[in-house]
């Protein structure tokens, strides 16, 4: 069964996504493989005058594509590394059923990692050490937390702050659009 509808290319700085619209303008397809397929065509095939009373439904699209585009800007606030997340993670065991200077200390520990600027030698010791404390069960939770305190303070002096991303609004344009057929 082929589709009909409209495929519109859109870009908005460096995002760009193929969308398949029906005639009223709803999406129904974004992967962009998939529709990339039902492009497909033999070189001697003619070409058609592309239908203007299809702009209509091409504007919907880009700003639909705009929508998704600045959603994902935003998404930007939130990323943190797996590295990072793994610690994280450890340290919520160590802080678990601990008092309040163990975990003060590793809330302390957690945002000095948090809020550095790793290279990958950091990253890859940020997840080794997550790993290998979170076999170490004949330690006590606070022993740990001052060995990685001593470790970490030592690797993450000189490593810079973290830069918070800049959130701008994405504007789409359409690269170009194409009526689908059967």
């Amino acid at each position: 069964m082929r589709l009909e509808g409209i495929i519109v290319f859109c870009r908005a700085d460096d995002y760009f996504r193929l969308k398949l619209a029906n005639y009223q303008g709803e999406i129904i397809n974004s992967n962009d493989f998939e529709i990339l397929k039902m492009l497909e065509c033999e070189p001697e095939e003619k070409g058609e005058a592309f239908n203007k009373k299809y702009y209509e439904i091409m504007e919907k699209v880009k700003e639909e594509f705009e929508k998704e585009a600045n959603e994902r800007e935003q998404d930007k606030k939130y990323f943190v590394e797996l590295e990072k997340k793994e610690f994280e993670k450890l340290i919520d065991w160590l802080k678990r059923k601990e008092n309040n200077k163990i975990k003060k200390e590793g809330d302390e520990l957690l945002n000095l990692v948090k809020g550095k600027e790793l290279n990958f030698q950091q990253r890859n010791l940020i997840k080794t050490l997550a790993r290998k404390y979170k076999k170490r069960w004949a330690l006590k939770k606070e022993e740990i937390l001052k060995e990685l305190n001593t470790i970490i303070s030592k690797e993450l002096a000189n490593a810079p702050p973290i830069k918070k991303p800049e959130i701008k609004p994405k504007y789409a344009e359409i690269i170009i659009a194409e009526e689908l057929k059967s």
